[in-house]
């Protein structure tokens, strides 16, 4: 933490910072581990571990249970990171569940049928094949 401020310049900071916001989700310190994979995020959008902190900041607003802002960095992972496949994927994944659960089951349901079309090799997919074919988005199809 030390160096974050000391030496806000130096190469190092960027692995620190995610190293603390890993400390912190390790924790289930929730909150502080978003703010700090989003602001690592937003100071670094070309960093390698970019991407991976957006995803880690949805994620912790994820187990809060705070659909909104969780849909909203899912969707920032998903617009700004297209060339990291792996990445993406999975953040599709937790972008249609996270819209599931908050009950916007067509968009959820749109996200899941794009990342099988999208990526049909991926796990993720492949879990999202059998969230598709779930009671409720079954009934979907007989309502439209």
């Amino acid at each position: 933490m030390r160096l974050t401020y000391v030496y806000p310049a130096d190469p190092l900071v960027a692995d620190a910072t995610v190293r603390l916001g890993n400390y912190y989700y390790q924790k289930q310190s929730f909150a502080i581990a978003a703010k700090i994979f989003f602001n690592f995020q937003q100071k670094n959008p070309q960093h390698p571990l970019a991407a991976k902190a957006l995803f880690l900041a949805a994620q912790c607003s994820y187990k809060q249970e705070a659909w909104a802002d969780a849909i909203k960095k899912f969707q920032m992972v998903v617009d700004e990171y297209v060339d990291d496949k792996e990445t993406r994927a999975e953040a599709m994944y937790w972008l249609g569940d996270s819209m599931f659960k908050s009950r916007e089951n067509v968009r959820a349901y749109q996200i899941f049928k794009k990342l099988t079309w999208d990526y049909p090799e991926s796990k993720w997919a492949k879990i999202a094949r059998g969230r598709l074919t779930e009671e409720v988005f079954g009934n979907m199809k007989d309502e439209q």
